[in-house]
């Protein structure tokens, strides 16, 4: 499943959250700099529902529920 987000942009911080998926067991946190282009792994294996990452350049994000 893929989880509805809510992504907060402050100074440069981009916090990402979002509600947990019933028989997840961990999250994967992917991110591109183009909504169609390549996605790249920025985190595997997170256990919680709120992930920050700083970065100058604006992102594109998406999270996968794993179990």
């Amino acid at each position: 499943d893929t989880p509805v987000l809510q992504i907060i942009q402050a100074g440069g911080t981009s916090t990402l959250s979002w509600d947990a998926i019933t028989g997840a067991t961990y999250y994967e946190i992917w991110s591109a700099s183009d909504p169609y282009g390549t996605y790249t792994l920025a985190e595997a294996n997170w256990t919680g529902t709120t992930w920050s990452e700083t970065s100058a350049v604006m992102k594109f994000y998406k999270v996968i529920a794993k179990n």
